[in-house]
C-alpha cells in the first residue's frame, strides 16, 4: 500500500502566494479635480485627513470604554472604537474633499 507523505513546509509554499494575494487590497481611486496639480490634490488631501482625524477623535475618543466589561469586553470595545474611528476619518475625509470639489476616480 502507498504512503502519502505530508509534508508541512511544502504546504505552507504553496499556500502562501494564494494568502498574500487574497490580502493585497486594490488601489483605491485617485482624487481628481480639473485644474488642480498634484501637490495641490495632496496638500488638500492632508488638509482633509488632519481635519477629518480631530472630528474622528471628538466623537470616539480614546480611552472611554467601560471597564465594568472586564479585559475581554474591554479590548472588544476598544476594537469596536478603532473601526468606528476609522470610518469616521474616512466619511469625514470624503465629504471634505467632495467639498472642495474633488471625485474620485480609478487610477
Amino acid at each position: 500500500m502507498y504512503r502519502i507523505a505530508f509534508n508541512p513546509v511544502a504546504l505552507l509554499l504553496m499556500l502562501l502566494p494564494v494568502g498574500v494575494a487574497s490580502c493585497a487590497a486594490p488601489a483605491s481611486p485617485a482624487w481628481q479635480k480639473p485644474g488642480a496639480s498634484e501637490i495641490v490634490v495632496a496638500k488638500d488631501a492632508a488638509e482633509c485627513r488632519d481635519t477629518a482625524e480631530q472630528e474622528a477623535e471628538l466623537r470616539y475618543p480614546r480611552g472611554f470604554a467601560t471597564p465594568t466589561l472586564g479585559a475581554p469586553g474591554l479590548a472588544m470595545a476598544q476594537q469596536r472604537d478603532n473601526t468606528d474611528r476609522a470610518n469616521a476619518v474616512t466619511a469625514a475625509l470624503n465629504a471634505c474633499m467632495r467639498e472642495r470639489g474633488y471625485v474620485r476616480e480609478a487610477r
